[in-house]
């Protein structure tokens, strides 16, 4: 008799863990997705960047690509910004030099009420430094280096996204420099002129800021650093006055270790991101941290082949309350390995993988933060995959494309 309600209750739980299964193979396949546009290198190759709706069309970045010549590791150009239409038809708005305009830009483009396009790039001379600038592109392509960075107690390096305020004042990081050489979170007024708002020590304060950051309507800004007390990443507040202070600092364990991407915020000032490693598999984990510094780990990411291993973009809060997120690695790819996927967390730690990429022609590697419009149709970018070659040296073939997943 207590076999035969073993039996059962293993039954059961099959047949539960069969039914999941379905669902989710079932949501994943309900994505249809649809390649906007696939780089080939003059017009752009490698897009570390996501789309920015811009006067009806979108605006990114790719960190290789433009002109022939540019003083880079594959010989496919600085960088370029791009438009590109809703019916897939891509312009070149700007191709960086590699001189005073910089190069290689990485961190999501941002806009004003008059449709110009603010970013960051990683490298350059960015005027005779090289050590990156903040560049301005109005609605006719005008390219405008509003700041280069001197690699010194200003910063250097600042790869992520910038944000603006009310008064056109420009905020962001840099992952090095500073007094220590552990990065910086600086303000840029709307004159030009650089403030370094706070210069992280590498110690428990953590360093090495990478991902961007998120400001609150107080004028707060939020982000996340490598090290800190533990070793193993922080989240982060700075206010207006350059007051820092780390509200959670990553134990390395279940709760997860190496948070590089950044933050996303809600209405009620709940901050939502990922780390790289760490959780119940060491595969990563979506995390929740309240306004008081209490972490949740909502969901770990396991090593399965749905599953996949160091989200590598900050995540989207949808209308619905749903995260969404990137992952270039996982998924169903069979033929080079993992491929990535685009993925789904419920507030209730469920996980879906709406789209699993194939390479070739749907692209493969996305690290780009996703756009979803009230519709639920979600738009990104992937660094490699797609139709062209580029001879990207993380084994996939492809310059990268432009996305689209249709609920």
């Amino acid at each position: 008799m207590h076999k035969l309600k073993r039996l059962l209750r293993v039954s059961m739980a099959c047949t539960a863990l069969l039914t999941y299964a379905l669902i989710t193979v079932g949501l994943a396949r309900a994505q249809t997705e649809t390649v906007l546009y696939s780089f080939s290198g003059p017009d752009g190759a490698y897009a570390f960047s996501g789309v920015l709706l811009n006067n009806g069309s979108w605006y990114g970045t790719t960190y290789h690509g433009g002109l022939p010549g540019c003083d880079d590791v594959f010989g496919t150009g600085c960088g370029i910004v791009y438009k590109l239409t809703r019916k897939g038809k891509e312009t070149v708005v700007y191709r960086f030099t590699g001189g005073v305009d910089g190069s290689g830009p990485i961190g999501e483009l941002i806009r004003d009420s008059a449709g110009n396009v603010y970013g960051t790039t990683s490298g350059g001379l960015g005027s005779a430094y090289g050590y990156g600038t903040v560049f301005k592109i109005d609605r006719l392509g005008n390219q405008t280096t509003l700041y280069g960075f001197k690699g010194g107690a200003d910063g250097k390096l600042p790869i992520g996204s910038l944000v603006r305020d009310k008064d056109g004042n420009l905020y962001g990081e840099t992952e090095r420099g500073g007094t220590f050489n552990s990065g910086t979170v600086f303000e840029l007024t709307a004159s030009g002129s650089e403030i370094v708002l706070y210069t992280f020590t590498g110690g428990a304060d953590g360093g090495s800021p990478y991902g961007g950051l998120v400001r609150d309507s107080k004028g707060n800004l939020y982000g996340t650093t490598g090290g800190g007390g533990n070793g193993y990443g922080t989240v982060f507040k700075v206010t207006p006055s350059g007051s820092e202070k780390v509200l959670y600092s990553f134990l390395g364990g279940t709760d997860g270790k190496f948070s590089k991407w950044g933050l996303v915020r809600d209405s009620k000032g709940n901050l939502y991101g990922t780390t790289q490693v760490g959780g119940a598999f060491d595969n990563g984990v979506v995390f929740k941290v309240t306004p008081t510094g209490s972490e949740t780990v909502l969901y770990s990411f396991a090593s399965t082949p749905e599953g996949f291993r160091g989200p590598n973009a900050r995540l989207i809060l949808g209308k619905d309350g749903n995260l969404y997120g990137t992952s270039p690695s996982g998924g169903s790819c069979q033929t080079l390995g993992d491929c990535g996927v685009v993925f789904q967390v419920t507030m209730d730690g469920i996980e879906r993988v709406l789209y699993s990429f194939a390479d070739s022609p749907d692209g493969s590697g996305p690290s780009s933060r996703l756009f979803r419009d009230a519709k639920g149709t979600i738009y990104g970018t992937t660094t490699s995959g797609g139709n062209h070659l580029c001879g990207n040296p993380n084994g996939h073939s492809g310059c990268g494309v432009v996305f689209k997943l249709v609920p």
